[in-house]
């Protein structure tokens, strides 16, 4: 009650929280159109986490219509911001051309700003583009590099990926006991 009435009066924050409990069903009955109409509010307010979630919203049409170019410009507008996974995903949209034509170079900027900040998924991301010369020049060191502090950070995708570096010598020399130990981590 006290949230419904500091939204209805512009208060960004309890617009948010207005949003998390329609979207839930918390103290309301679950309601994504009411959840995306006041997590936009708050969005248009300048609420980060408010833009990063309507992005998502659109994206795979909760509680709107399903609109990959509405979902890209609040991505961005979150990236712009410092939202850590919305500057990894302008990443994906510029790789996979959602809401924005395919510019790998572009995808690449954006997967080293979020990898930079400590996201693994970029950082993984990051990893597969320096190795396969994916919107920069093919750079096996900076692959491994890469795959690795993924890797060491937990994900079994990097973990994998090393453990094929390692035993094909791609960027570092080649050592299949290392390698046994990569893919033991990723199992």
């Amino acid at each position: 009650k006290w949230f419904q009435r500091a939204a209805e009066q512009g208060h960004a924050v309890s617009q948010f929280n207005m949003g998390v409990m329609y979207a839930k069903g918390r103290s309301v009955d679950q309601d994504y159109n009411a959840s995306f109409n006041w997590y936009k509010k708050a969005a248009e307010q300048g609420d980060v986490d408010s833009q990063a979630t309507i992005s998502m919203m659109y994206m795979k049409g909760v509680g709107t219509e399903k609109d990959e170019k509405a979902a890209f410009d609040w991505t961005l507008r979150a990236a712009k911001r410092g939202h850590l996974n919305s500057i990894y995903n302008l990443g994906e949209f510029y790789a996979r051309g959602y809401g924005v034509e395919q510019n790998f170079p572009e995808s690449f900027r954006w997967n080293k700003k979020a990898a930079l900040k400590g996201h693994i998924d970029a950082q993984l991301n990051l990893g597969y583009m320096y190795g396969k010369g994916e919107g920069v020049e093919r750079d096996d060191v900076e692959a491994f590099h890469w795959y690795r502090k993924a890797a060491e950070s937990g994900h079994p995708n990097a973990q994998f990926n090393l453990g094929v570096i390692y035993a094909k010598g791609r960027g570092v020399t080649s050592d299949i006991e290392e390698a046994k130990i990569w893919y033991k981590l990723a199992d």
